[in-house]
Protein backbone atom coordinates (compact mmCIF):
# COMPACT_ATOMS: atom_id res chain seq x y z
CA UNK A 1 0.00 0.00 0.00
CA UNK A 2 2.92 2.29 1.03
CA UNK A 3 4.51 1.57 -2.50
CA UNK A 4 1.15 3.25 -4.45
CA UNK A 5 0.91 5.49 -1.94
CA UNK A 6 5.03 7.25 -3.09
CA UNK A 7 4.22 5.99 -6.74
CA UNK A 8 1.01 7.65 -7.00
CA UNK A 9 2.57 10.94 -5.15
CA UNK A 10 5.94 10.34 -7.66
CA UNK A 11 3.92 10.44 -10.58
CA UNK A 12 1.50 13.76 -9.18
CA UNK A 13 5.00 15.31 -9.18
CA UNK A 14 6.57 14.28 -12.00
CA UNK A 15 3.37 15.14 -14.11
CA UNK A 16 3.01 18.78 -13.13
CA UNK A 17 6.85 19.48 -13.77
CA UNK A 18 6.42 18.21 -17.47
CA UNK A 19 4.97 21.42 -19.18
CA UNK A 20 3.02 20.75 -22.28
CA UNK A 21 4.82 21.68 -25.92
CA UNK A 22 3.58 24.89 -26.60
CA UNK A 23 3.17 26.88 -29.77
CA UNK A 24 3.23 30.68 -30.83
CA UNK A 25 0.92 31.84 -32.68
CA UNK A 26 0.77 35.33 -34.73
CA UNK A 27 -2.38 36.82 -36.13
CA UNK A 28 -1.79 39.07 -39.33
CA UNK A 29 -4.05 41.65 -40.64
CA UNK A 30 -4.55 43.85 -43.52
CA UNK A 31 -1.90 45.95 -41.28
CA UNK A 32 0.63 43.26 -41.79
CA UNK A 33 0.79 43.74 -45.33
CA UNK A 34 -2.43 41.02 -45.62
CA UNK A 35 -4.24 41.75 -49.04
CA UNK A 36 -7.71 41.28 -47.23
CA UNK A 37 -8.90 39.91 -43.76
CA UNK A 38 -11.35 37.56 -44.82
CA UNK A 39 -8.97 34.28 -45.87
CA UNK A 40 -11.21 31.46 -48.01
CA UNK A 41 -7.81 28.95 -48.89
CA UNK A 42 -4.54 28.58 -47.51
CA UNK A 43 -2.04 26.82 -49.21
CA UNK A 44 1.89 26.01 -49.00
CA UNK A 45 4.33 25.58 -52.23
CA UNK A 46 7.20 23.70 -52.78
CA UNK A 47 9.52 26.58 -51.46
CA UNK A 48 7.84 27.55 -48.46
CA UNK A 49 5.39 30.16 -49.32
CA UNK A 50 1.95 30.00 -48.16
CA UNK A 51 -0.40 31.39 -50.89
CA UNK A 52 -3.69 32.63 -48.96
CA UNK A 53 -7.03 33.38 -50.69
CA UNK A 54 -9.15 35.91 -49.67
CA UNK A 55 -12.32 38.27 -50.53
CA UNK A 56 -9.67 40.98 -51.40
CA UNK A 57 -7.65 39.35 -53.71
CA UNK A 58 -4.10 36.97 -53.39
CA UNK A 59 -1.55 36.88 -50.80
CA UNK A 60 1.58 35.42 -50.79
CA UNK A 61 3.72 34.86 -47.70
CA UNK A 62 7.24 34.17 -47.01
CA UNK A 63 7.20 34.60 -43.35
CA UNK A 64 7.97 38.13 -42.98
CA UNK A 65 6.23 39.73 -45.60
CA UNK A 66 3.18 39.78 -47.83
CA UNK A 67 3.19 39.94 -51.65
CA UNK A 68 -0.05 40.46 -53.33
CA UNK A 69 -1.77 39.69 -56.08
CA UNK A 70 -5.23 41.98 -56.65
CA UNK A 71 -6.94 43.39 -60.27
CA UNK A 72 -4.62 46.37 -59.87
CA UNK A 73 -0.95 43.40 -61.32
CA UNK A 74 -3.15 41.12 -63.43
CA UNK A 75 -5.79 38.75 -61.14
CA UNK A 76 -8.98 39.14 -63.40
CA UNK A 77 -10.94 38.75 -59.82
CA UNK A 78 -11.32 40.30 -57.08
CA UNK A 79 -12.53 37.43 -54.49
CA UNK A 80 -10.09 34.16 -54.85
CA UNK A 81 -12.14 31.37 -53.00
CA UNK A 82 -10.12 28.43 -53.62
CA UNK A 83 -6.10 27.61 -54.63
CA UNK A 84 -4.44 24.44 -55.80
CA UNK A 85 -0.87 23.78 -56.47
CA UNK A 86 -0.02 21.35 -58.94
CA UNK A 87 3.48 19.13 -59.67
CA UNK A 88 4.94 22.31 -61.22
CA UNK A 89 4.49 24.37 -58.97
CA UNK A 90 1.67 26.65 -60.74
CA UNK A 91 -1.31 27.77 -59.34
CA UNK A 92 -4.97 27.07 -59.58
CA UNK A 93 -7.27 29.67 -58.09
CA UNK A 94 -11.19 28.98 -58.32
CA UNK A 95 -13.23 32.36 -58.17
CA UNK A 96 -16.27 33.64 -56.78
CA UNK A 97 -17.72 34.54 -60.22
CA UNK A 98 -17.42 30.48 -61.29
CA UNK A 99 -13.99 31.36 -63.39
CA UNK A 100 -10.76 28.84 -62.59
CA UNK A 101 -7.44 30.85 -63.40
CA UNK A 102 -3.88 29.35 -64.15
CA UNK A 103 -1.22 31.60 -62.25
CA UNK A 104 2.05 30.67 -63.34
CA UNK A 105 5.55 32.32 -63.84
CA UNK A 106 3.64 35.43 -62.23
CA UNK A 107 1.06 35.69 -64.68
CA UNK A 108 -2.93 34.79 -64.45
CA UNK A 109 -4.76 32.96 -66.88
CA UNK A 110 -8.15 32.03 -67.45
CA UNK A 111 -9.06 28.65 -68.37
CA UNK A 112 -12.03 28.42 -70.97
CA UNK A 113 -15.20 26.62 -69.56
CA UNK A 114 -18.13 26.66 -72.30
CA UNK A 115 -20.47 28.85 -71.21
CA UNK A 116 -23.21 26.85 -70.92
CA UNK A 117 -21.43 25.02 -67.98
CA UNK A 118 -20.61 28.57 -65.74
CA UNK A 119 -21.61 28.12 -62.88
CA UNK A 120 -21.63 30.61 -59.94
CA UNK A 121 -18.63 29.96 -57.70
CA UNK A 122 -15.95 27.80 -57.18
CA UNK A 123 -16.06 26.71 -53.91
CA UNK A 124 -13.00 24.10 -53.62
CA UNK A 125 -9.95 23.03 -55.53
CA UNK A 126 -8.18 19.71 -55.65
CA UNK A 127 -5.96 17.84 -57.67
CA UNK A 128 -6.07 13.78 -57.60
CA UNK A 129 -3.16 10.94 -57.89
CA UNK A 130 -3.80 11.31 -61.44
CA UNK A 131 -2.96 14.96 -61.81
CA UNK A 132 -6.90 15.86 -62.45
CA UNK A 133 -8.30 18.94 -61.16
CA UNK A 134 -10.96 18.77 -59.45
CA UNK A 135 -13.46 22.35 -58.56
CA UNK A 136 -16.31 21.78 -56.72
CA UNK A 137 -18.75 24.60 -57.23
CA UNK A 138 -22.12 26.25 -56.85
CA UNK A 139 -24.88 25.75 -58.82
CA UNK A 140 -23.00 23.18 -61.25
CA UNK A 141 -21.42 19.87 -59.45
CA UNK A 142 -18.45 18.86 -59.75
CA UNK A 143 -15.99 19.48 -62.50
CA UNK A 144 -13.00 17.46 -63.52
CA UNK A 145 -9.92 18.23 -65.24
CA UNK A 146 -7.20 16.46 -66.95
CA UNK A 147 -4.38 18.78 -67.25
CA UNK A 148 -2.44 19.31 -69.62
CA UNK A 149 1.12 19.33 -69.05
CA UNK A 150 2.01 20.67 -72.47
CA UNK A 151 -0.10 23.03 -72.62
CA UNK A 152 -2.24 23.43 -69.35
CA UNK A 153 -5.05 25.67 -70.64
CA UNK A 154 -5.76 23.73 -73.25
CA UNK A 155 -6.95 20.97 -70.95
CA UNK A 156 -10.02 18.76 -71.44
CA UNK A 157 -12.59 18.98 -68.53
CA UNK A 158 -15.90 16.84 -67.60
CA UNK A 159 -19.12 17.87 -65.67
CA UNK A 160 -20.62 16.08 -63.15
CA UNK A 161 -23.83 17.94 -62.34
CA UNK A 162 -25.46 17.78 -59.00
CA UNK A 163 -27.10 14.32 -60.15
CA UNK A 164 -23.85 12.67 -60.32
CA UNK A 165 -21.78 14.36 -57.94
CA UNK A 166 -18.78 12.27 -56.97
CA UNK A 167 -19.66 13.21 -53.31
CA UNK A 168 -18.22 14.16 -50.27
CA UNK A 169 -14.27 13.24 -51.81
CA UNK A 170 -14.11 16.34 -53.46
CA UNK A 171 -15.57 18.99 -51.03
Amino acid sequence: MRFKSVFIWLACIIATSISAQTYDFKNYTVTDGLIQSTVNDIKQDKSGYLWIATDGGLSRFDGVNFKNYSSQNGLPETVVNAICLDSDGDIWIGGATGNIYLFSHEKFQQFKIKEDTLCKRIQHLFIDSRNNLWASTEGLGDIKIKINKKNKLNSEYTTYHDEQVMGDAVH
